[in-house]
């Protein structure tokens, strides 16, 4: 079973050492830097569910960044505004 709470705080201390040894260590700086990687990765995160979710069969997908490239630009769109008009009901 993962241990979220472990896992988030690993994540945090790893980009506070990051930041520490790049000259941003206990720099209002280094708050922006963890405070927008966390989102970000979040955010990243909370797509690649969705769109598995949204469609099964790209749950099977090892590279799906690789697999969503290959799309041509007309499916990607419709698969986005799928996921936004999902997100809005």
């Amino acid at each position: 079973m993962i241990n979220y709470n472990q896992t988030t705080r690993d994540l945090i201390d790893d980009l506070k050492v990051t930041c520490t040894s790049h000259g941003l260590g206990n720099d209002g700086n280094e708050y922006k830097v963890i405070t927008q990687s966390f989102l970000y990765k979040f955010s990243n995160d909370k797509f690649i569910y969705d769109l598995k979710e949204k469609y099964p069969e790209l749950k099977n997908q090892k590279n799906l960044s690789e697999y969503l490239g290959k799309m041509s630009e007309d499916d990607y769109l419709m698969k986005m505004r799928d996921l936004m008009r999902g997100a809005r009901n």
